[in-house]
């Protein structure tokens, strides 16, 4: 960097700045040219003398902040900032201190900087950055409404959002409630209607990040009655959805109904449902966006995924070529991804179509290196559905391993394809090797555990899942699996169901759930209990397995008819479920 000074300017400057090379701060020395303009024009010598004293501060202070004396630094700094009363010395002044390591440093720069220009953003801003670290609540909530005072009408919504975020940035140690921070620091825009909604939203998010769901739905609900227009109460809503508070659902619904064409709104439901399992009505959700705004690629190819997984192929390609072809202003990370996006949903289309070269040819053109992982493995799984398992598992190899998360992405890739294969016996021991490395895991002996299922090895599995429930008690599908376990070999039936439950409290409306509580109440002699859970989970989830429950169940209560019209309706879509298959085989109904 160079920074040419007007022979008009003071001389020191530009050779002080020559000393400092690199090491020197532009902001400074530009605050010292622009911010202290009295200097250039000065006319007495005291006036020239109270210039050159600052410059001599600053040229000090910064020489040694380079030579690793921040205290001495700091120091200098801060009487330059004094003197001179330029923001961009308080700021530096605040940094030199924050680089020492010293709290009271950095609170004595901050605390100096705001006394004296009080209505300075930028001083208001330093000032709650320190107080956040030393975890000085008051200062925080005084720091946050100075901030939103001083901050345009027009900026005052988003950064009342971003308060939760905010405060994200507290110390893990911290013994400030942040709760009680974001009450009052917003409590004086709670009677301004154009933020009240947000106000509640906010608070709400706190509550969520500090996991009390109940609080959170509550403010959720202030939101959504404060200003039933805003998204804020659904934006929380949402949420707690993602979070498993089915409660926040009827509010969710009640915002869609009355804005009908709130798209985002409604695609992030859509996404939710589809994270729960729910992909019928995750499917009517999307449908909705799409013709709502047809070009929205997320909710595009949302709804592509969707129909693929019912075996629409057609449609599905016909999506994805449309995201395609839509064009993108410039190249940008969120481009590229759509773009990714739609051509792997292509690749899969012609996978599903047994058109192998076409599927290649979509991978070829995604050349993102974020994207490398992704096209690695579809590559591996085209070799191996076209008989080449061999080469197409030693083509994992080539995958990266340079940092643990490669390592374990690696690994993880590897299990995926061994399962995507029935390989079981080799993604165990793959599983058994990833646990050697990532010990005490959950997710990782949660996986092992559904592998010991498949492969006979019920005291293994059950061994595991205990120990998951053991670390993670909120783990929902360990106690779903394990239910389930026990109620398809029909053991221990009222510890079955009573483990499911716990699931399904944990993960309301989970439609492969849902389907386990049908099952198990079948196996306990329960029909009629059994049809309710089981038409519920397949309202929810058109798969394979659930309708071959539900057939099975609605046979023995007597509708054969019914049954039938189940199964052939599913094999229609999933011809190659050996579950389904193997159940209609057994009543000896044809496809």
């Amino acid at each position: 960097m160079t920074l040419y000074v007007s022979a008009s300017r003071n001389c020191l400057l530009g050779a002080a700045y020559k000393v400092l090379g690199h090491a020197a701060h532009a902001v400074v020395v530009c605050a010292l040219l622009s911010g202290s303009a009295w200097a250039n024009s000065a006319t007495t010598s005291g006036q020239r003398q109270a210039y050159r004293l600052q410059l001599y501060q600053v040229l000090v202070a910064e020489i040694a902040a380079r030579e690793g004396d921040a205290t001495s630094g700091y120091t200098f700094m801060i009487e330059a900032a004094k003197s001179n009363g330029d923001p961009a010395l308080f700021e530096r002044a605040v940094e030199i201190a924050v680089a020492t390591g010293s709290g009271a440093l950095a609170w004595e720069a901050s605390s100096l900087w705001t006394d004296g220009q009080p209505n300075s953003l930028e001083a208001q801003r330093a000032m709650l950055r320190v107080a956040l670290a030393l975890g000085r609540e008051q200062s925080i909530v005084t720091s946050l409404q100075n901030i939103l005072k001083l901050s345009p009408a027009e900026s005052r919504l988003q950064l009342i959002r971003a308060t939760p975020a905010t405060l994200l940035r507290l110390p893990a140690n911290t013994t400030v409630d942040p709760v009680r921070v974001v009450r009052s620091a917003l409590a004086p825009f709670l009677a301004d209607s154009a933020t009240t909604a947000a106000v509640y939203a906010a608070i709400g998010f706190v509550q969520l990040n500090a996991k009390l769901n109940a609080q959170a739905l509550d403010s959720a609900q202030l939101a959504q009655q404060s200003s039933s227009g805003t998204t804020e109460g659904a934006r929380l809503a949402l949420a707690l959805l993602d979070q498993g508070t089915g409660a926040a659902e009827p509010l969710l619904l009640a915002h869609l109904n009355a804005n009908p064409t709130s798209v985002r709104i409604r695609f992030g439901y859509a996404r939710a449902l589809l994270n729960n399992n729910r992909t019928v009505e995750a499917l009517s959700q999307a449908e909705l966006v799409a013709k709502d705004d047809p070009n929205f690629a997320p909710a595009l190819l949302l709804l592509g995924r969707l129909l693929l997984d019912q075996s629409v192929l057609v449609r599905a390609q016909h999506i994805a070529l449309g995201v395609l072809n839509m064009g993108t202003a410039g190249v940008t990370a969120e481009n590229e991804r759509v773009t990714a996006q739609a051509l792997f949903l292509l690749a899969d289309v012609a996978q599903a179509r047994q058109e192998w070269q076409a599927a290649s040819n979509w991978l070829d053109q995604a050349s993102s290196p974020e994207d490398m992982p992704t096209v690695v493995y579809k590559r591996a799984v085209l070799l191996g559905k076209q008989g080449f398992e061999k080469q197409g598992f030693a083509l994992l190899d080539t995958l990266a391993q340079d940092t643990p998360q490669e390592v374990r992405l690696k690994m993880a890739t590897k299990v995926q394809w061994l399962r995507e294969f029935k390989q079981y016996e080799q993604a165990y021991q793959q599983l058994l090797r990833m646990g050697e490395q990532f010990p005490n895991d959950p997710d990782l002996m949660y996986e092992q555990a559904m592998l010991a299922e498949q492969l006979g090895n019920h005291d293994d599995m059950e061994r595991l899942l205990r120990l998951v429930i053991q670390i993670k008690p909120d783990f929902d599908h360990a106690y779903n699996a394990l239910g389930y376990s026990l109620a398809d070999r029909g053991e221990r039936l009222p510890e079955a169901i009573a483990l499911i439950q716990q699931a399904l409290a944990l993960t309301p409306n989970d439609p492969y759930m849902t389907d386990s509580l049908g099952w198990a109440y079948f196996r306990n002699g329960q029909l009629q209990l059994a049809e309710e859970f089981l038409r519920k989970a397949y309202a929810a989830k058109a798969d394979a397995e659930i309708a071959a429950h539900l057939g099975d169940v609605l046979w023995h209560r007597g509708k054969q008819d019914e049954a039938k019209h189940v199964w052939r309706a599913a094999a229609s879509r999933h011809m190659n479920n050996k579950t389904l298959n193997a159940t209609m085989q057994r009543f000896g109904v044809e496809p």
